[in-house]
């Protein structure tokens, strides 16, 4: 009996040791296997934030072509319209009643086009004098714009 005790004693303890010897290598491996696991979340959480920059950093890429565009467009629109109203304002000045009804009467058919010339010093010009614009080619057929001065109205 006293062998019996013995021997269960010892198991007893060889089974102790080895709960120690787990115990003492368990909380290492546990930590290291944790560690590493962390390091595999952060990294994909680093790769997850690199993927959203680059996507905040395409988004403003394009929103900054998009704001050019349409500067670009507001310039242009505000010149043209600068320079409508530069027409408008000398035509009308230039028009008679009759001339402005005739205008509003006719519908615009066919093509049609702009002849682009800026006639300065209008107020100097003399009686009957003739200044010429620039030859333009519209449509394969050359125009020129020429306007003189006649009771002191404009004559086209």
């Amino acid at each position: 009996m006293r062998k019996a005790v013995q021997q269960r004693s010892d198991e007893g303890l060889k089974s102790m040791d080895l709960k120690k010897q787990k115990i003492a290598n368990t909380p290492p491996e546990s930590a290291i296997e944790k560690v590493l696991e962390m390091c595999q979340k952060l990294m994909e959480k680093q790769e997850t934030l690199e993927k959203s920059n680059m996507e905040i950093v395409e988004k403003l890429r394009l929103a900054e072509e998009e704001f050019k565009k349409i500067s670009r467009k507001l310039e242009d629109d505000n010149l043209e319209e600068k320079l409508t109203e530069e027409t408008t304002s000398c035509l009308e000045n230039s028009l008679t009643p009759s001339d402005v009804k005739s205008c509003q009467i006719l519908p615009m058919t066919g093509k049609c086009f702009v002849l682009k010339h800026v006639f300065t010093d209008v107020q100097d010009w003399k009686e009957g004098e003739r200044h010429y614009g620039n030859e333009e080619e519209h449509f394969g057929v050359t125009w020129q714009v020429y306007l003189w001065k006649e009771d002191d109205h404009l004559v086209l």
